[in-house]
């Protein structure tokens, strides 16, 4: 039987009932996600990881993970050492400027994001399966104007993997 839980969204304040409801849209979304990718052992973080690892062509410095994923280097070191303690990545040395490591996934972290990429987007298609293709359209694009202003207001530009 499903789990009942009620959230009180009787706001009065548009914009304090609309970050409500992202927040708890995103928690949920956070614990789905997790249970789905639970079988390969990995969290949602580590499968974030795993996918711009898989989605960039050369191995990416720790900076720009950081970055990606807003939290600070250090914060990223600690994850990426279990990372690697697992076998999931590895890093490198960048050759022209020693003093920058690199983030590659191994083959096993490689093999693990597949089949977890596979579950996850299966379970994806299922979520949006109720909008139409032009709800999906208005969706992602009042997505993307709000991630722009919340990045202003943290003064964050926003890079592409690919660096636009």
């Amino acid at each position: 039987m499903p789990q009942r839980i009620f959230y009180d969204l009787d706001i009065d304040d548009q914009a304090q009932r609309l970050c409500r409801l992202l927040k708890y849209t995103r928690d949920a979304y956070q614990k789905r996600m997790q249970d789905i990718i639970a079988p390969w052992g990995i969290t949602t973080r580590e499968m974030a990881i795993l996918s711009m690892l898989h989605h960039k062509p050369q191995p990416l410095v720790i900076t720009d993970i950081a970055r990606l994923l807003l939290e600070k280097p250090q914060t990223m070191v600690i994850l990426l050492d279990r990372m690697e303690s697992r076998g999931l990545i590895h890093r490198i040395r960048d050759l022209p400027d020693r003093r920058l490591v690199r983030v590659e996934a191994t083959e096993k972290g490689k093999d693990i994001y597949r089949e977890a990429a596979k579950a996850t987007n299966s379970e994806l298609k299922n979520l949006f399966s109720f909008l139409s293709a032009d709800d999906v359209l208005k969706l992602e694009e009042y997505l993307f104007k709000l991630r722009a202003k919340v990045f202003h207001t943290l003064d964050i530009e926003y890079r592409h993997l690919n660096g636009n």
